[in-house]
């Protein structure tokens, strides 16, 4: 099967031979706006496809950290952890299907300035899990009792080019991304077991590098009787999105690909600006069809290419 990124750089190079054809007086001639909305329009197609990873994580930070102290449904300020104390039901749409026999712990980590330290008490055989992702969607570690056992630990969560001593009490795990998810699950056997499970979460302590050794407590935290909503992102806000994931969190090995996006002002310098970019229908366009795209072959089985799934490998250019 051939590469996506070859079909679609085929299929533009025949665009841009018909579009220098010279007109017949049954042709009208192709003008450079709409070769610049037709461009605009391929490459947003492909940004949906390579940034709907990203903008899921970027979604899930965004609504995490929509507070301005730890809550009782999991939303927390960034480098901080809240804990969700009851079991999500039907209602609880932040994920499509949430368990409902753990309670879960979320946290968005910014490792742009130093390591973040996460402790976990010994559980006494109880099941937890501490799941890391990147801001790509990919699994950095799965800190569990089924890879590290009920003892628990003290792990350093290190971002890309940070160079320091770390005590050697601590488990180093590096990221390749500034910025790290983490979704904690901790296990719970009926209503009558939450008591004990909250005081597991109560011991879980999250903590920049540099405060670590100071004394603390379980943190206090303020109520919320709904769970964080997530939602999808509308018109050009997928783009501006996926212009923060590519900006905060770069991959040098995708450049081939994120550089093309730059055309349809996404990965600047400068944060996205759906005005100030030229060809911004033909984004919208391409928002709203590969949106239509990802939920048709989502519904089939996700029939995707590997290659749209994988991060942080080489890829040829859409165009050379």
């Amino acid at each position: 099967m051939r590469h996506p990124m070859f079909m679609a750089a085929s299929a533009l190079a025949a665009f841009l031979i018909t579009a220098g054809v010279p007109a017949t007086h049954a042709q009208a001639p192709t003008t450079t706006e709409q070769i610049d909305e037709k461009i605009a329009h391929a490459i947003g197609m492909e940004a949906v496809f390579y940034g709907f990873a990203p903008v899921m994580v970027q979604l899930a930070i965004r609504s995490q950290t929509d507070a301005d102290q730890p809550f009782d449904n999991g939303q927390a300020p960034v480098n901080q952890m809240g804990h969700a104390r009851r079991l999500y039901g039907p209602a609880d749409k932040f994920v499509v299907t949430a368990n409902n026999d753990t309670l879960y712990s979320f946290a968005a980590l910014d490792l742009s300035k130093e390591p973040v330290v996460l402790t976990i008490p010994d559980t006494e055989g109880r099941y937890y899990i501490m799941q890391l992702i990147d801001a790509y969607s990919r699994a950095v570690e799965d800190i569990g009792i089924g890879t590290l056992g009920a003892q628990g630990g003290t792990f350093a969560i290190v971002g890309p080019g940070w160079k320091g001593t770390l005590p050697p009490e601590m488990v180093r795990i590096d990221s390749p991304t500034p910025e790290v998810y983490v979704i904690g699950r901790t296990g719970v056997d009926s209503d009558e077991d939450l008591p004990a499970a909250h005081a597991v979460q109560d011991q879980y302590r999250l903590r920049a590098l540099s405060a670590y050794g100071q004394p603390s407590s379980p943190v206090e935290l303020g109520h919320k009787d709904a769970s964080a909503k997530m939602g999808f992102p509308e018109g050009l806000d997928f783009f501006a999105l996926l212009d923060r994931a590519i900006r905060t969190n770069p991959l040098p090995e995708d450049a081939p690909i994120t550089e093309q996006f730059k055309r349809i002002g996404v990965g600047l310098e400068k944060p996205f600006d759906g005005v100030a970019v030229r060809a911004g229908q033909a984004r919208l366009d391409a928002g709203a069809s590969g949106r239509n795209r990802c939920d048709t072959e989502c519904r089939q089985g996700f029939r995707f290419p590997r290659q749209w799934l994988e991060y942080g490998v080489q890829r040829r250019p859409l165009w050379e």
